[in-house]
C-alpha cells in the first residue's frame, strides 16, 4: 500500500509539474508588452503548436479565434462566433481580470481541463489557454482513495482499542440511574418527594455524560469525505471529544486537564476530521508518557479568525532529530505492531485540508503540539 501511494504521489508531481513549466511559458510569452502584431503572431503561434484548446474572446464574450484542439475538446466544427458562456458554465461579467491573469478547472466531455485566461487590455481581449490535466486529477483522486482507506484503518484500530472502556463508561452510569431509579422508589414509600429534585438533577446530569460520549464516537466513527465541510458547533464537538479522551486515558492514570469555558460558537470544518485530529494527539500524547511518574495532558484552546488548540503533555519534548520526520508518512518511533507511522501524516492532511497548520510548540517546556484551523474555510467556486 505505501508504493501504491509513492508511486502516485510521483505520478501527481510529474503532471504538475507539466502544468507549471506551461503556466511559465504563457506568463513568459505575455511577459514584455508586444505591439498589437506581436502579439497576434505570438499567439497564432502557440494556438497552431499547442495539443490543448486556445481560445480568443472579444469584450462581449464571442470567440473570435480558436485552434482546432479546442474545437476537438468542445465537440463544435466550428467555434469562431459562439459566446464562451454557452461552452463553460460560467458569466463573464463577473471575472475580475484586474490582475491580468486567472485560472479555474471545468470537465467538459470525460476531459478534465485547467483554464488559463490572459486579459490583453491593447486589444481589448481575452486569450484563454486550456490544458488537460485528466490524467493528473485522476491521480489525485486515486490518492484520495488511499487516504481514506488510511483513515478508515486508523478510525477502526481506535474504535477496536476504545470499545472495552466503551461498555464500562455507559455500564457505569447506567448503574448509577438504575440505583437513582431505587432511590426515587424508596423515597416515594416514604413520603420523601423533596428529594425527587436533586435525584432527577443526577440523572440528567448522568444522561448528558452519556449522550455526548455516544455522539462523540458516532461522529469520530462516521464515514467521512474531504468535502464534506458543514457548520457544526465547537463547544458541542470539543466536548464530545472530551470525553472520548476522558475514557481512553483512565485506565492509563493520565490525569486530563481541559478548557471549561469552550465557547459556544460555529465553525465551517469537517467535524468527523477534526476529532480524529484531537483524539488521536491526546491518543499519541498518552502513549508517549505512559510509565511516566505523574503522567498528564492538557488541551488549551484560543479564538479569533483562526481556531488554535494545543495538546501539551508532561513529556520534555521531541529531540531534534525525530522532530524533522515526525510527519514523514511512514516514520514512527513506536515498537514494531504498536504504529504504522501513518497517524501524524495523516493528521497533517486534514489540517491542511482544513487550510489549517500543525507543527510542534518549540517554545513550551513540555511536548505540545499545535494546530490551526480558520473559523470560516471560504471554499466556494471559482467565480
Amino acid at each position: 500500500m505505501s508504493e501504491t501511494i509513492l508511486k502516485l504521489q510521483t505520478k501527481l508531481e510529474r503532471a504538475n509539474q507539466k502544468i507549471e513549466l506551461l503556466e511559465e511559458l504563457i506568463e513568459d510569452q505575455m511577459r514584455t508588452i508586444y505591439s498589437e502584431q506581436e502579439i497576434n503572431k505570438k499567439f497564432a503561434y502557440f494556438a497552431t503548436y499547442s495539443p490543448y484548446p486556445v481560445v480568443r474572446i472579444d469584450g462581449e464574450g464571442i470567440i473570435t479565434l480558436s485552434n482546432m484542439a479546442a474545437n476537438e475538446y468542445f465537440k463544435q466544427e466550428k467555434l469562431r462566433g459562439v459566446a464562451w458562456n454557452e461552452l463553460v458554465d460560467m458569466n463573464l461579467a463577473k471575472i475580475d481580470m484586474t490582475k491580468g491573469y486567472l485560472q479555474h478547472e471545468y470537465h467538459v466531455h470525460g476531459k478534465d481541463l485547467l483554464l488559463c485566461y490572459k486579459n490583453i487590455p491593447e486589444l481589448e481581449v481575452i486569450n484563454i489557454y486550456g490544458f488537460d490535466i485528466t490524467d493528473s486529477k485522476q491521480i489525485e483522486r486515486e490518492l484520495e482513495e488511499e487516504r481514506a482507506r488510511h483513515i478508515h484503518s486508523m478510525q477502526m484500530a481506535t474504535l477496536g482499542e476504545m470499545a472495552g472502556g466503551m461498555a464500562h463508561e455507559l455500564n457505569t452510569p447506567l448503574g448509577l440511574m438504575s440505583l437513582s431509579i431505587k432511590q426515587i422508589e424508596t423515597c416515594y414509600k416514604k413520603g420523601k418527594t423533596d428529594m425527587f429534585h436533586d435525584i432527577i438533577a443526577d440523572m440528567y446530569g448522568t444522561i448528558d455524560r452519556m449522550s455526548k460520549l455516544i455522539n462523540g464516537f458516532k461522529t469520530f466513527s462516521r464515514n467521512t469525505n474531504e468535502n464534506d465541510f458543514t457548520f457544526v458547533n465547537l463547544k458541542k464537538l470539543i466536548e464530545e471529544c472530551i470525553e472520548i479522551c476522558k475514557m481512553s486515558l483512565k485506565d492509563d492514570g493520565v490525569e486530563l486537564f481541559y478548557p471549561e469555558d469552550i465557547r459556544d460558537i460555529s465553525i465551517e470544518c469537517n467535524p468527523t476530521e477534526i476529532s480524529q485530529v484531537l483524539i488521536n494527539l491526546v491518543q499519541n500524547a498518552r502513549d508517549a508518557i505512559s510509565g511516566s511518574e505523574s503522567p498528564w495532558i492538557k488541551i488549551e484552546m484560543t479564538y479569533g479568525d483562526e481556531l488554535v488548540i494545543k495538546v501539551i503533555d508532561s513529556g520534555a519534548g521531541v529531540p531534534p532529530e525525530i522532530e524533522e520526520k515526525l510527519f514523514v508518512p511512514f516514520y514512527t518511533t513506536k515498537e514494531i505492531g504498536k504504529g504504522t507511522g501513518l497517524g501524524l501524516s495523516i493528521i497533517k492532511g486534514i489540517v491542511e485540508r482544513h487550510n489549517g497548520e500543525i507543527g510542534l510548540d518549540k517554545n513550551c517546556p513540555n511536548t505540545c503540539f499545535r494546530f490551526r484551523i480558520p473559523v470560516l474555510q471560504n471554499i466556494g467556486a471559482f467565480l
